[in-house]
């Protein structure tokens, strides 16, 4: 059996829904034939006792509203925009190293020098007519630059500093390996 309301299983002597509270069809079956009897033993003078019910009855509450979904699909929106905005930002300032972004020239070791460094995290250094091309990553101060030479791959670490138009690199004992002046485009 069924309840005639919300649907939900009943057994099948149930007089009301355990769920929703609402009457079964056993008991307006049984309030009918209560009834009748009611009516006989009144006639014949007896007192009627209240119906004995097999589940107490629940009281029936409102159906639940259901809570609004735009409050959730615009903060979802908000969040995305958020994101979208922080990639537009670290893809347009070449990953928050936009001050060492550019080409820098100098002397090193008695020999000119010069260093391209690319928003994608390319770089390329030149020395005596010879380029290398590798990679570089920034992390606070450091720099880490990548490069294969005779199929071998060399990194070097450095820390940094940019002073206006000037580039320094520190060795790791902290001594200057190379100072650099910005090229103007």
């Amino acid at each position: 059996m069924f309840c005639p309301k919300c649907g939900s299983e009943l057994p099948e002597d149930a007089l009301f829904c355990q769920k929703c509270g609402a009457k079964t069809a056993a008991d307006a079956v049984e309030t009918a034939q209560n009834a009748a009897g009611t009516a006989a033993e009144t006639a014949a003078g007896q007192v009627n006792a209240a119906p004995q019910y097999a589940y107490a009855p629940q009281p029936a509450y409102p159906a639940a509203k259901p809570k609004a979904k735009w409050p959730f699909i615009l903060a979802a929106v908000g969040v995305v925009l958020v994101a979208v905005a922080v990639v537009l930002i670290i893809v347009l300032t070449g990953g928050g190293d936009k001050g060492l972004v550019g080409k820098w020239e100098g002397t090193e070791s008695g020999f000119a020098v010069s260093y391209e460094f690319k928003s994608n995290g390319e770089f390329s250094a030149t020395a005596i007519g010879i380029t290398m091309n590798g990679t570089y990553k920034v992390d606070g101060d450091k720099l880490t630059t990548t490069i294969e030479l005779l199929g071998q791959k060399q990194e070097t670490a450095n820390t940094y500093k940019i002073d206006g138009d000037k580039l320094t690199l520190y060795n790791t004992d902290g001594s200057v390996d190379v100072e650099l002046t910005r090229v103007k485009d």
